[in-house]
């Protein structure tokens, strides 16, 4: 499900980077995972902010690759688009009365704005703003300039489809696994290979089957903890 709207939103700050060393940890069957029956799991909204005017193509194809991941761990997703109305690429005003606390947003960034807001680690794909191991945030963010520059060095522009699908879903699982860390293979891996890049273009690039128990936990207890929620997106703004 897609919808597109118009709004107001800052670029909060940021921490857990794919691309970034970070600590990992290994779980086994990452390849193998089963699918999970679509419609069975819980529906996760995702607000999009594309600050780095990605075209309409490129980005609804990501969703959809993004989408398919999750579907494998039982966990359907609304897509929430809200595009640059104006040249100095802020959002125009518009209502926010749909905003659910559960909610989680994603901002696709220009080179200029990533710059600006990850000074440490200008060559990683994206990141998350988890504060500390176990908390909650609702913040994840995405270089464009470095998906593209990532799939012209492992294919065509085919692959850039595959590669922001991958990344949206790897920092939105920072968000809902809340943590900073990564595994030593799979989708939560730190940095992708040309295996990582293969396995994305033929759709094996997944959750493990513990990430997918951890997922599906978090899906349902942020549903029932908005005043927690509300909290961290406070917080994260």
């Amino acid at each position: 499900m897609r919808k597109l709207q118009r709004v107001v939103f800052g670029i909060p700050l940021l921490i857990a980077s794919l691309g970034c060393a970070q600590s990992e940890t290994q779980d086994a069957a990452q390849v193998s995972s089963p699918p999970v029956e679509s419609g069975k799991g819980r529906t996760v909204t995702l607000r999009v902010f594309n600050y780095a005017h990605v075209s309409s193509g490129h980005l609804a194809k990501g969703e959809d690759e993004a989408s398919c991941i999750f579907r494998r761990v039982g966990l359907e997703v609304r897509w929430v688009n809200y595009l640059p109305a104006a040249k100095d690429g802020h959002m125009a005003v518009s209502s926010q009365g749909d905003c659910k606390p559960a909610d989680l947003f994603l901002s696709i960034l220009s080179p200029e704005e990533w710059a600006a807001v990850h000074r440490r680690h200008t060559h990683a794909l994206g990141f998350a703003a988890v504060p500390e191991e176990g908390a909650r945030s609702s913040w994840a963010y995405i270089s464009w300039s470095e998906v593209e520059s990532e799939s012209q060095r492992v294919g065509t522009d085919r692959e850039e489809d595959y590669v922001l699908g991958c990344v949206m879903a790897h920092e939105i699982g920072h968000l809902l696994l809340r943590t900073t860390r990564h595994t030593l293979t799979g989708l939560m891996r730190a940095h992708w290979g040309q295996n990582e890049m293969r396995l994305a273009t033929q759709r094996y690039l997944r959750f493990t089957p513990t990430e997918a128990r951890l997922l599906r936990a978090e899906v349902a207890a942020r549903a029932l903890a908005p005043a927690a929620q509300t909290a961290a997106l406070r917080r994260a703004r």
